[in-house]
């Protein structure tokens, strides 16, 4: 993490709405993007089946799918805050104001989870 003490902003910020562009989708709830730097999001509201493990198959559907949603096109990110592993937990929209985590679920690649208790993708076939 970056500060730049003059104009009191940190990098990657914290939390507030921003434009970015995709870099590159790691699974089927995270992704890379840049906006004032490269940054990781995990989309809130969410949960994606693992790449790894009994979900693979289903994992690598759900992420083919981000990307297919979110690829070639200016998203909106309101960061909600960092989680545990420093990503950034967003809300994120497409260019027509379409939430990302809702079309994920309406696509049955992901199942909605507020991050607490126990994760429900494995539901995910």
């Amino acid at each position: 993490m970056t500060t730049l003490a003059a104009a009191n902003i940190v990098l990657p910020p914290k939390q507030g709405v921003y434009h970015a562009i995709p870099l590159g989708v790691i699974d089927g709830d995270t992704f890379r993007v840049g906006y004032m730097v490269e940054d990781t999001v995990r989309i809130f509201g969410i949960d994606a089946p693992a790449i790894i493990g009994k979900t693979r198959e289903a994992g690598i559907l759900s992420r083919n799918t981000l990307m297919l949603l979110v690829n070639n096109q200016r998203l909106t990110l309101d960061i909600l805050t960092r989680e545990k592993y420093g990503r950034a937990l967003a809300k994120v929209y497409d260019a027509g104001g379409m939430s990302i985590a809702e079309s994920m679920v309406l696509a049955g690649q992901a199942v909605p989870w507020d991050g607490h208790g126990p994760r429900p993708s494995e539901e995910i076939k």
